[in-house]
């Protein structure tokens, strides 16, 4: 081209080669890829169980093993409702206790209280109960039931203990498998 002449717009430009696109492209998905690799491989596991820690409760009634050192808390609204957790980054481990009024549990009974209890406690934590069985822990009624939930799944225990409710419960992201049976059978009356 001559200086001092326009380009005329309509006039044909030569192509450009589309490989250093597909080479940045392919650049992006080796780097993502071994990004993925990388956390894939430093995923979470479970504590060993020789790892976990005893819970004792303050008042001598129970203790239970958690794979970290749990948080204690409690409401007062309506009724005082005792809980202790380990939350984990993949995974929360927690146990909630509290006592029905006696007239309550004579009035209503332990099955209907249990169930009721399970179908409020799945509502609150806006899950779907996918499996559920009655059992009898110690002589003492009890539910276990699984959930799946908003990002990932939870397995209850239940049982009450005279007028006391017990919950045990692990909720945890579907791609972690925590160990249920470790928490669950950790749980002693003193």
């Amino acid at each position: 081209m001559e200086p001092g002449t326009a380009i005329n717009p309509l006039e044909r430009r030569k192509p450009r080669s589309g490989l250093p696109q597909i080479a940045l492209a392919v650049c992006l998905l080796v780097v993502l890829g071994v990004a993925a690799w990388m956390l894939l491989a430093r995923a979470e596991a479970e504590v060993p169980a020789d790892d976990w820690v005893t819970f004792d409760s303050p008042d001598g009634e129970f203790s239970l093993m958690f794979p970290a050192e749990p948080e204690t808390s409690q409401t007062e609204e309506p009724d005082t409702v005792y809980l202790v957790t380990a939350d984990m980054r993949t995974r929360v481990y927690a146990l909630a206790y509290y006592d029905y009024p006696q007239q309550q549990v004579d009035d209503y009974g332990a099955d209907k209280l249990l169930d009721d209890r399970m179908a409020t406690g799945t509502e609150s934590i806006s899950g779907v109960i996918t499996n559920h069985e009655q059992f009898v822990w110690k002589d003492h009624p009890g539910r276990e039931f699984w959930l799946d939930v908003p990002g990932g799944k939870a397995h209850y225990r239940i049982f009450l203990v005279g007028r006391r409710l017990y919950q045990l419960a692990i909720i945890h992201m579907a791609s972690f498998e925590p160990n249920h049976e470790g928490f669950f059978s950790s749980f002693t009356l003193k």
